[in-house]
């Protein structure tokens, strides 16, 4: 990755695809200039990117723009690749007294070679009008523009409409209140689009540090799609592609109540219910074919829920917390009558989007706890359980099922001296799988993990510093009907894992890193009942990163050293076991990092690995990564 920069953050971390300026309300901006040009290539994939940042600010106007490249290439027999470009820019007069001119224009383009072919979407808008601010906490800005669509091969163009409000530091009677709302309409002939929100909220503290919380959002968003057309509508209307309008609204009220009894007891109650539809319905309809309709068809979703929580405090010694989770959702799907339609395929149809409805309820509770002994031990503790109850009403719908989780985890940690430290963690985490329907419960399943990971950091001398860490992991799934004589589904899984890290320092220049992680593991068919397994792959996995780095100046450092992995597969015929397939990949691998009083940093990483595989022959491969990094 090459990265250059100018400003007061990197580049990448201030572009967003298709962001918008941020114009609306509060303070301007700071001044910030970025440019970037970034590259790497790992194995057979390349990625490039150009990300391009401007912002300044004076008395006068503000500027914004917002630009990303983004190509991605994967090198096989028909080379993968994929454009992206979006850019976003604004401009903001400040003449002076409440209205404030502006203009926006906002491009996305994206390109998309899969082999098959070139997919080509892009959206091009240009925005005009004027920011409005009658009090310093509010903010109007209505906008006309013109905007530009392009998918499946046809251009559409329409006038653009786009409303923003918004209300800051709202108070009353000490509630500290905010709002703000946008609404866009695009009318591309013969599409259209919008996309509207408005949210309100709304926080009282009273005191001894308790407060309540309201929350208001509602979110409207209509997309039309081409697609393909079938023969019928194309004859009828003379169309190639059909439209499809696609119409989501969703509307949720929260509340969160949050009492101190004292410095070591608080309570928190949260509770919500949240609304969404969503809607389909194609614009060309034939009804040539009475027998295969085409029917507008809906999503309801309904969710109910709140949480209460109860947090305490023993001082230093112990803290915990309670937490207490109730859910209901209920989704209901439906289809449009259309009388142009045979009566029974129309019920058909309808009767398998009503199959589709579903109830689901989850009751959760889960609690943690920690206990500190001494300032060097300290034991953490934690477990929930929850059951997930999943019913459908249609008769032919066999997906009622029961989820049940149990989940167990503890720490102990302990500083036996200024040099050697221990964290021992055990947890398990118990699933069972239950279908209601006897057309499904051979489906049913318990799926038993169990973890124990030992830590340790081991400190001798103020040279070497080391932490291994150890894991052993047993994973059971095992179907409730898996009996003698009939094929074993129920499968177990095994590992061992190691990993290293040492810090050996030669010198205040020099020094030595090291870095292994070793991991064995076993997967077998189970037979629950009796505990017995018939082992069926067996695998070695072989990690090493070893690097001898030299700080030649205080900002400039060199490293090289090499980097070796491996794996072996091991098949069993009965109870004997023998080698399958063998990977190895080792070379040289070398890093140089520089930074220069904070504002220039450069880094690359670069690797060499010769591949060595079963029945393939030795082959090379170069990988770099690159930064450089320039703030001005």
């Amino acid at each position: 990755m090459i990265v250059l920069s100018a400003g007061t953050a990197p580049a990448l971390a201030q572009i967003q695809p298709a962001a918008e300026p941020r114009l609306s309300g509060g303070s301007p901006p700071d001044s910030t200039r970025s440019l970037g040009i970034a590259f790497d290539k790992v194995l057979s994939t390349y990625h490039w990117q150009a990300p391009l940042v401007y912002r300044a600010s004076t008395p006068a106007f503000t500027f914004d723009i917002n630009q990303l490249f983004r190509s991605t290439l994967v090198k096989t027999s028909s080379n993968l690749i994929t454009d992206e470009e979006s850019f976003s820019g604004a401009v903001r007069f400040r003449p002076g007294g409440p209205v404030d001119p502006l203009a926006r224009v906002n491009a996305f383009v994206q390109s998309d070679r899969r082999g098959l072919g070139l997919s080509d979407v892009s959206t091009v808008s240009f925005h005009g009008g004027a920011s409005y601010h009658p009090s310093p906490a509010l903010t109007i800005e209505p906008l006309v523009g013109y905007r530009v669509d392009k998918q499946a091969g046809i251009a559409d163009r329409g006038i653009s409409y786009l409303v923003n409000v918004s209300a800051d530091s709202l108070g009353y009677e000490g509630y500290a209140s905010a709002a703000a709302g946008s609404w866009e309409y695009v009318r591309l002939d013969p599409r259209a689009l919008e996309t509207g929100s408005a949210r309100f909220s709304t926080r009282k503290t009273f005191p001894g540090n308790s407060s309540n919380a309201l929350g208001v959002r509602y979110l409207r968003n209509r997309r039309d799609f081409y697609t393909p057309a079938g023969t019928a509508v194309s004859a009828e209307f003379g169309v190639e592609r059909n439209i499809e309008s696609r119409v989501e609204e969703l509307l949720s009220v929260t509340d969160s109540l949050l009492y101190t009894v004292s410095d070591r007891l608080v309570f928190a109650v949260n509770a919500g219910i949240l609304s969404r539809g969503i809607g389909r319905e194609s614009k060309y309809k034939s009804y040539s074919d009475p027998f295969r309709p085409t029917l507008n068809t809906s999503v309801d979703e309904l969710t109910i829920g709140g949480e209460f929580s109860v947090a305490w405090s023993a001082g230093r010694a112990a803290e915990g917390k309670v937490l207490v989770v109730l859910q209901e959702r209920n989704e209901t799907h439906q289809a449009d009558r259309d009388d142009g339609y045979l009566e029974s395929a129309v019920d058909s149809l309808r009767r398998a989007e009503e199959g589709k409805n579903n109830v689901s309820k989850r009751t959760s509770v889960a609690l943690e706890t920690t206990v500190r002994f001494s300032p060097s031990h300290s034991l953490s503790a934690s477990a929930s359980g929850t059951i997930l109850r999943y019913d459908t009403p249609a008769l032919s719908n066999t997906d009622d099922r029961d989820d049940l989780w149990y989940l167990l985890k503890v720490t102990s940690s302990h500083r036996l001296s200024g040099h050697l430290s221990l964290t021992l963690t055990a947890d398990a985490s118990l699933t069972h799988l239950v279908y209601l329907s006897s057309q499904r419960s051979a489906d049913n399943t318990w799926n038993r993990i169990f973890r124990l990971s030992p830590e340790i950091t081991y400190t001798p001398f103020r040279f070497l510093s080391t932490v291994n860490r150890f894991e052993v992991l047993a994973n059971y799934t095992a179907y409730d009907f898996d009996t003698p004589g009939t094929q074993v589904r129920s499968y177990a899984f095994r590992q061992f894992a190691f990993a290293d890290s040492t810090v050996f320092t030669l010198s205040r220049r020099t020094w030595v890193e090291w870095s292994s992680y070793v991991r064995l593991y076993e997967r077998g068919n189970l037979r629950w009942s009796d505990f017995t397994e018939q082992p069926v792959g067996y695998f070695e996995d072989f990690s090493h990163l070893g690097m001898v780095r030299y700080r030649l100046a205080p900002a400039l450092i060199f490293s090289l050293g090499i980097r070796y992995f491996s794996q072996m597969r091991f098949d069993y015929s009965g109870n004997r076991r023998f080698p399958a397939y063998f990977l190895r990949s080792v070379g040289p691998a070398t890093h140089i990092d520089w930074s220069v009083g904070g504002r220039t940093s450069l880094s690359v990483r670069g690797w060499y690995e010769r591949q060595t595989r079963t029945g393939l022959p030795v082959h090379g491969i170069a990988n770099i990564t690159m930064s450089l990094n320039l703030s001005l």
